[in-house]
């Protein structure tokens, strides 16, 4: 009989101890970002952190311009995260002059072909 209790003594403790390692992972979980492009640590097959701007990324914002049906010229981009796939994505954010800020996804082909594959969105791309 005390064999049974102390079995059951120690069961539970080994339990109560599991439950609070999975605690301190639904922690770390819930403190990730919600969007994996927005890591700011690059990982294998995902978006790069912020770079610099570079002609291609001007050119994808330009093919995003003439998508969106806005007066305003641009004022800045304000963010390029790069994605190597069979070519390239480009998520850009940019601000017009007005004071909006939007962002897309731009796919750059092996043949240097770009296309919008996430329309353009008011609002920042990492918010």
């Amino acid at each position: 009989m005390k064999k049974v209790i102390l079995l059951s003594v120690v069961s539970v403790a080994i339990l109560a101890g599991c439950n609070q390692v999975t605690s301190t992972n639904q922690e770390q979980i819930s403190t990730m970002p919600h969007n994996p492009m927005c890591n700011s640590e690059a990982m294998p097959g995902g978006f790069y952190p912020p770079g610099e701007v570079t002609p291609v990324a001007e050119k994808a914002v330009d093919l995003v311009l003439n998508q969106i049906a806005s007066q305003s010229p641009l004022k800045q981009i304000t963010d390029v995260r790069t994605q190597v796939v069979a070519g390239m994505n480009y998520a850009v954010e940019f601000e017009l002059e007005n004071g909006e800020v939007w962002n897309a996804i731009v796919y750059q082909s092996l043949d240097d072909e770009f296309s919008i594959t996430q329309q353009p969105t008011l609002g920042k791309l990492c918010p």
